[in-house]
């Protein structure tokens, strides 16, 4: 009896089955079974990622033993329903008896029972009920009542014993034989084929001059790097793979499908054709991808002529498709169409052999080569069923585990609807994700069937209802700011309301809001005596201080924009800055003049001309200033290797500014410490936001914003409640010993809050958690200088979800769009497009690059008042979730792809850092050799710790695919920086070159040392037939597939009690298994009569292996010695 049936408030009946003695026919297990049974021993979930539900739902008057006895017939006509297992997976038995349980649940004794909700739990039983494949059976059957009249039988067969095709064989049998005991005269049935006949037919093709042709045809198709597709997930990928699953259903209407099966038959392509070509098309557009591989479910029975045959004949065919998205949709699926009748003349070929063949590259975390299957069938007809005087219905029930992330299967309804049953990982996606790509998919149809020869890069791929939530509702953002304001008009306004408050600090120095607003208006004065004119932009070379905040605000209030000159920056870039910018003026100080003198511009060294300001008026001076003025210019590197100067106008900073105390929020209790060089432009948040609303700023100085323990006293003693800063210098602070809220002296910290703000490039992952044990409130920030410093702002609150960049701040607007411009779905991949009031003028003097950057809004939400007419392109991807949050991907020009595989680095960077001996990291692919590129890791290590390359290696092969461990590692004091903080990544040194600890190949020459390693060694020796096998090395570098594994399980398993699972194999080196095997038999010494447990199965060491001697003579020797 299954569990959960013992368990129901009912009369259950069980007829279990009985195995044969003997069987009575045995055979060798045909590749495509032996590829199901390796897939099932991966673990529990696998197996039952093979069970095949199905319910028949039969109305009438039925009578039970009568089906149980139809039930037996069908099993004794078709060998495969009383079929089990080899323990070695090599051989299938046929037994005398029919393999099969009944269970009987009568609900009708209840009337109470929620019949619908008890239906829906035996499904879910029989769906997480995994098969023993050894001892079976195969084959189980639940029949449900509900009244004398109405009764579900539900079927669930392992996959290995029934494909589609079997099951609708099995039930029109059924069918059968139940009228017949009935009394019923049918016509004879044709006879039956057995599985034996067809595996033999099999093998004699494999061997065949036809099987050879099809492998070549297959390996051809897949020569050279094998293609990933890259399917936009939504939740992170599990380091290794799971099959847990979902079902999400569908319907493409009866109008649709005709219209789109009109577009083929004009093409001379089948219904199915057009529809895979539709599919392909559109999951190139939501993917990225444009090549890849995707299976076709074949039925072995019709390729061989086996019409009467149950078993497992299905076989998955590699169509590999390459779409070029500049080309029509008709052209794409004519090309479709020529690929499937290549294929279709190749498809007997085992994809399982296949993969043996091309071995690719093993990726722990997904399956290997196919992701996605898509299949169209027609419904079942039930009237050609029998069970004459019964309505029927049939219903293919879902899986609960799947072997493919998303497996499609169309069923043709009898009105010509198609209802598409999506099976999906479920630790992937969510229903939502899955219910958003899907009406893309029908959304791209309705494209497809509207204009088929416009190009596929042009079709729609966004419903209608995703359009209007990502462009309208998640961009919502309206909120009220001074229109008319000016970034020193607000700022007077404080002071004017708050002039005795504390405005400024910078070490001993304190100025009021009055001092400041006072000081700002003489210097402003004696700038415009000294010929500054209004709209003039003035250069600022100065130190940090209190004074360099009173300065900036003074040249604005002369009607001027400034342009920060970082005193730390080299000679020749502050010289091109100058000349570019064309300013007029540099304001500085008198310890600073032998720095700007060489630039042949005009200086004022305000604390040389400290008695002339005294004596001007310090009221508010007047000028024409207005919210399209420049307010700054600020330096962003540039690709050309010359800066590029952003023009940020009054308004847009104004704008921010609000936007800013709405969130993450700010009041005039708070404080800020302002530790970013002017030439950043998240200075301006740090200087401006406080003394705008009333708080206060803290100036701190060079030393302090560069050295953690005085940033840490700093917070301290200035009781700071904000504090914003780059990853480094977060990370510099942990360092030092900050613990955050609470004093280094245990004592409690003053303030009642604590804001984190972190930006300026990706968050790392690691920073997180310190992060949030240390503040109140932790929060992402992001935006370019070109849409005035933050355009989205994410609150974290947990350091296991994903790291986020939320929703556009006031008055801004976030678009996704791909390269031609069109909308993406959430969860795909998008370029950031900013639009909004905190767009700035563009690029001085480059109007070609403001040109190519800002781009015309088609969008124009009327509730901007300015800069609404254009978009920011920023360059970064990004992906909505599907609660319209943002999260950052990386660069677009900084794609990475290796062996085929798209690789985020920073994947990479996070496992690395998870190692006890490393403080930072920085992974880059490098290409020192033309067509040499490969990926280096840079690492800073913890203080008295240390690990070599071999160490890290196999670090991350715990995490990791092979193809994403980097091929060399440097070690590095720290890393270098920019000017504004950031990671200087084209000053990473080139790696060292032939040193035996970057090399990989010598990271696997180290020599078994321990017993264990020899021994295991010499079993891989034998199974791989090579006599080079290192320490280190992982079984599938060296030559290692899945067939071998379970040679080498079965070895092991044969001279020892241990039961090693595949995925043992996935991460392991050979030290790390060894290893494992020591620990385990260490155990099992203690407690000889218990079971020892490895990967997922349990083995009783008293219990006799499956033979009394092992066979091969390697095993003799080795018999027992991990139980000595």
């Amino acid at each position: 009896m299954t569990p959960v049936l013992s368990n129901l408030n009912s009369v259950a009946a069980t007829v279990a089955f009985v195995p044969g003695t003997q069987p009575e026919n045995r055979y060798a297990t045909s590749q495509a079974q032996l590829e199901v049974w390796l897939s099932a021993k991966q673990s529990e979930q696998a197996n039952c990622a093979y069970n095949e539900i199905s319910t028949l739902e039969l109305r009438g008057p039925l009578d039970v033993d009568r089906l149980k006895q139809a039930i037996v017939k069908v099993c004794e006509r078709h060998g495969s329903l009383r079929s089990t297992v080899g323990i070695d997976g090599q051989h299938i038995l046929v037994h005398p008896r029919p393999q099969h349980a009944f269970s009987f649940v009568d609900w009708s004794i209840d009337p109470s029972k929620d019949i619908a909700a008890a239906r829906r739990m035996v499904v879910q039983n029989e769906a997480t009920t995994p098969f023993d494949l050894v001892d079976g059976p195969l084959l189980r059957a639940v029949l449900q009542k509900a009244t004398d009249t109405q009764h579900w039988l539900t079927l669930t067969a392992h996959h290995l014993v029934m494909d589609g095709w079997s099951l609708a064989l099995f039930y029109r049998d059924l069918g059968y034989f139940y009228d017949t005991l009935s009394g019923i005269q049918r016509d004879a049935l044709a006879p039956a084929s057995q599985y034996d006949e067809y595996a033999l037919q099999m093998d004699q093709y494999m061997a065949s001059d036809a099987g050879q042709a099809d492998e070549a045809f297959w390996t051809k198709c897949y020569q050279g790097d094998i293609p990933v597709l890259e399917l936009p997930i939504e939740k992170p990928r599990p380091s290794l793979r799971t099959f847990t699953a979902e079902r999400m259903e569908t319907t493409l209407p009866a109008t649709l499908v005709a219209a789109v099966q009109k577009v083929g038959a004009k093409s001379g392509c089948s219904r199915y054709n057009t529809l895979l070509a539709a599919f392909t098309a559109y999951v190139a557009q939501i993917s990225g991808c444009d090549d890849f591989g995707i299976g076709i479910p074949t039925a072995g029975q019709a390729a061989l002529d086996h019409p009467e045959l149950i078993g497992h004949c299905v076989n998955t065919m590699p169509l590999r498709t390459q779409v070029d998205s500049d080309t029509s949709f008709l052209s794409h699926m004519k090309q479709t169409r020529s690929r499937l009748l290549d294929a279709f003349e190749h498809q007997r070929y085992s994809y399982g052999t296949l993969l043996r063949k091309l071995a690719p590259a093993r990726d722990p975390s997904r399956p290997p080569m196919l992701n996605v299957s898509f299949n169209i069938d027609p419904v079942m007809d039930t009237a050609q069923l029998g069970f004459t005087g019964f309505d029927l219905d049939i219903t293919i029930e879902p899986r609960r585990f799947e072997n493919f992330e998303w497996f499609i299967n169309g069923v043709i309804r009898k009105d010509q609807s198609i209802e598409l049953q999506v099976q999906y990982n479920s630790d992937l996606y969510t229903e939502r994700a899955m219910e958003c790509y899907f009406d893309g998919f029908r959304t791209f149809l309705e494209g497809v069937a509207a204009s088929p020869d416009t190009r596929i890069n042009d079709l729609p791929k966004v419903s209608l209802r995703m359009r209007q939530q990502a462009i309208v509702d998640w961009n919502a953002t309206a909120l009220d700011y001074p229109i008319e304001a000016t970034l020193h008009s607000e700022f007077s306004r404080q002071a004017t309301a708050t002039p005795d408050a504390v405005c400024v600090r910078f070490g001993d120095q304190t100025l009021t809001y009055a001092d400041v607003d006072s000081q700002s208006n003489r210097i402003a004065r004696y700038l415009k005596s000294e010929g500054v004119q209004e709209g003039d932009l003035v250069g600022i070379c100065v130190n940090r201080s209190e004074q360099m905040l009173v300065n900036l605000i003074a040249i604005l209030k002369a009607g001027c924009g400034y342009v920060p000159l970082d005193p730390a920056y080299p000679s020749d870039r502050l010289q091109y800055m100058c000349d570019h910018s064309q300013l007029t003026t540099i304001v500085t100080e008198r310890s600073l003049v032998p720095r700007i003198t060489s630039f042949n511009k005009p200086h004022l060294a305000i604390d040389d001309a400290r008695e002339a300001i005294a004596n001007l008026d310090d009221s508010d001076v007047q000028t024409s200033a207005n919210p399209n003025d420049t307010c700054y210019v600020i330096y962003t590197s540039g690709s050309t290797g010359k800066p590029k100067g952003v023009q940020v106008q009054h308004g847009a900073v104004v704008n921010f500014l609000y936007a800013m105390r709405e969130a993450p929020g700010f009041t005039q209790d708070d404080s800020i410490l302002a530790v970013t060089t002017l030439s950043f432009d998240i200075a301006v948040l740090e200087l401006y936001l406080p003394i705008v609303f009333g708080g206060s700023v803290v100036i701190a100085d060079t030393d302090t914003s560069s050295n953690g323990s005085k940033l840490a006293d700093a917070l301290e003693k200035h009781d700071i409640t904000w504090l914003q800063a780059t990853p480094a210098t977060w990370r510099l602070l942990i360092q030092s010993g900050w613990q955050g809220k609470t004093k280094r002296n245990g004592q409690a910290f003053k303030v009642q809050a604590f804001k984190v703000l972190c930006g300026g490039e990706p968050m790392p992952n690691d920073l997180v958690d310190p992060l949030l044990k240390r503040c109140d409130q932790l929060w992402n920030m992001y935006g370019p200088t070109e849409t005035t410093v933050w355009s989205a702002v994410y609150r974290i609150t947990d350091a296991s979800s994903p790291i986020l960049i939320g929703k556009p701040i006031g008055n801004t607007q976030i678009y996704l769009l791909d390269q031609q411009g069109h909308e993406v779905s959430p969860g795909c991949e998008g370029e950031v497009y900013i639009g909004g009031a905190g767009v700035t003028q563009g690029y001085l003097h480059r109007p070609d690059l403001t040109e190519e950057r800002f781009v015309d809004n088609r969008y124009r939400n009327p509730f901007v008042a300015y800069n609404n007419n254009k978009l920011y392109r920023t360059g970064d991807l990004a992906r909505y979730t599907f609660d319209g949050n943002l999260q950052f991907l990386r660069r677009n020009d900084k794609q990475v792809k290796v062996r085929g595989y798209r690789i985020e680095l920073g994947e990479i960077e996070s496992h690395l850092k998870s190692h006890p001996a490393v403080a930072q990291c920085v992974v880059i692919v490098r290409e020192d050799s033309p067509g040499d590129a490969k990926l280096v890791a840079y690492v800073i290590p913890k203080p008295e710790q240390s690990a070599s390359a071999i160490e890290l290696r196999e670090h991350l092969r715990m995490s990791v695919p092979n193809y994403m461990v980097p091929q060399n590692f440097v070690t590095l004091d720290s890393m270098p920086q920019t000017n504004n903080g950031k990671i200087d990544y084209a000053s990473l040194p080139s790696p060292k070159q032939n040193t035996a600890s970057d090399d990989l190949l010598n990271a696997t020459a180290e020599k078994p040392e321990t017993e264990a390693e020899k021994r295991l060694a010499a079993i891989w020796q034998e199974v791989l037939e090579t006599d080079q096998i290192g320490r280190d090395d992982n079984f599938f570098d060296i030559g290692g597939h899945s067939l071998l594994v379970m040679k080498v399980i079965a070895i092991v398993a044969e001279t020892t009690s241990i039961s090693l699972s595949p995925q043992d194999f996935l991460t392991g080196t050979l030290r790390h298994m060894a290893y494992q095997l020591e620990d385990v038999t260490g155990a099992a010494d203690t407690t000889a009569d218990a079971s020892v447990k490895v990967g997922m199965e349990t083995v009783d060491p008293a219990k006799p292996s499956s033979s009394a001697e092992p066979k091969h003579r390697l095993l003799r020797s080795l018999k027992g010695f991990w139980n000595e």
